[in-house]
């Protein structure tokens, strides 16, 4: 609803009314959390503000915990180092996350580096094989519904968007050569066949570039018109969005000179 009121300001010994207007929307987020309702918030900002001498495990947790309560994801969940080998991995997502609806998100091991489409292959073979094993258990789980790999951050340059070019099209013929072992359990094949590969850039939509994305994440001042929406969503399955030091106002910001109502937004 749309709640009104005043406030009075005193300033030098003058008061001054002020009309107030707060339109409040109805809205809520699910009960189940998948990476389709992920909210993100970086964990590392906890050691920015209290400082590295007082940084340690448990406030990071305590940290990550009050967001988990509030359905954020603070970062995507990662448990320091997967491991080396692809089995250790999906060993790790079995016990850490699969049933663990406090997550609505974990990444891959993919960062950055130089794969090669066996490497990719392995890690996804070990995730739905261990899957599978959990499924024939009778644990009702789902990997892939969480899943988000975060390959490359912020791609510019040429060189940057070929590089993610190069390991999407790694990814999805991955994807593609193992989806039929989940023939039996169409809702992971699902969630596995669409799962999310992350980029963020602070550029405009360039259709050149779309053979590069799976899931394309631009900051939201490009996301602005109902247009560049429908552009995204008529060509891809998810659009993310995020918005960090860009853009500036009037849009959210961590500005200093940004309002402290779209600070506590972000």
């Amino acid at each position: 609803g749309t709640y009104t009121g005043e406030g009075v300001l005193t300033l030098d010994g003058v008061n001054y009314t002020i009309p107030m207007k707060v339109v409040v929307h109805k809205a809520s987020l699910p009960d189940y959390r998948t990476n389709k309702n992920y909210f993100g918030a970086w964990f590392d900002q906890i050691e920015k503000c209290v400082g590295s001498e007082h940084y340690n495990r448990y406030t990071r947790d305590q940290y990550l915990n009050f967001f988990y309560d509030k359905n954020v994801n603070a970062g995507a969940y990662r448990e320091g180092d997967w491991g080396s080998e692809p089995e250790t991995y999906a060993n790790l997502i079995a016990t850490k996350v699969a049933g663990n609806n406090k997550i609505t998100t974990y990444r891959s091991v993919f960062n950055g580096g130089s794969y090669t489409s066996q490497e990719i292959t392995d890690y996804l073979q070990a995730l739905v094989s261990k899957n599978i094993e959990m499924l024939e258990q009778g644990k009702d789980v789902n990997f892939f519904e969480k899943l988000m790999t975060y390959f490359l951050d912020e791609p510019s340059a040429p060189e940057d968007w070929q590089k993610l070019r190069t390991f999407n099209t790694m990814f999805k013929s991955a994807i593609d050569s193992l989806k039929d072992q989940l023939n039996d359990y169409p809702e992971v094949k699902e969630s596995f066949v669409n799962q999310v590969s992350v980029t963020p850039f602070n550029q405009a939509r360039n259709e050149d570039n779309y053979d590069a994305l799976i899931t394309p994440c631009p900051t939201y001042d490009y996301l602005n018109s109902q247009t560049e929406r429908d552009a995204y969503h008529q060509n891809f399955n998810q659009v993310w969005w995020y918005g960090c030091i860009v853009p500036v106002l009037p849009y959210p910001t961590f500005h200093l000179d940004g309002s402290l109502t779209g600070i506590r937004m972000l």
